[in-house]
């Protein structure tokens, strides 16, 4: 064979190894930036998980003060010998708080924030006690037990938010 042979048989291997390699660091470059492209989408949703958490959170505290509120209203006007209206008004908040509780008790297992699980079982526990309670006794004999145990849940809601935070912080 002659040269020119040789030399055209040189320059197709140089053409197909490189269009190979070119072809090859492409296809490592794609997979690459679809993992990154992956990764970021996931801390994206993780963040915005973790901010609605919080969001509801606070609107369980919200839900269970509107629950202790309409006692204070009766107090207020002197009104306590009929509490049956503000008794049915508490119930359907605490019902409604804890409706959006276990939601978020459910996201935190979902994202394995273990302590925060813990933390909301008990607050459900003892807020679902204490206001079954209130369903069979009149409200102003259970007050102070209601105040001290809400006061409990509540801490218990924020430190759930201090371990969001901590979460946020570790995204």
């Amino acid at each position: 064979m002659d040269t020119e042979t040789y030399q055209l048989i040189d320059t197709a291997l140089k053409i197909g190894l490189g269009a190979l390699i070119t072809g090859a660091s492409g296809y490592l470059l794609l997979l690459s930036k679809q993992s990154h492209e992956t990764r970021v989408e996931r801390r994206k949703e993780h963040v915005s998980t973790l901010r609605d958490l919080a969001i509801k959170i606070e609107r369980v505290r919200d839900l269970f003060d509107q629950a202790t509120h309409p006692y204070w209203l009766k107090v207020v006007e002197g009104d306590i010998e009929d509490v049956t209206d503000a008794t049915k008004l508490a119930l359907n908040k605490n019902k409604e708080a804890l409706s959006v509780l276990r939601e978020v008790r459910a996201l935190c297992a979902l994202l394995d924030i273990k302590d925060n699980v813990a933390l909301l079982d008990e607050a459900d526990t003892l807020s679902d006690a204490v206001y079954q309670q209130l369903a069979q006794k009149s409200p102003f004999q259970s007050a102070e037990e209601l105040n001290s145990t809400m006061k409990k849940v509540d801490n218990m809601l924020m430190h759930c938010l201090k371990n969001l935070a901590i979460e946020y912080a570790n995204v």
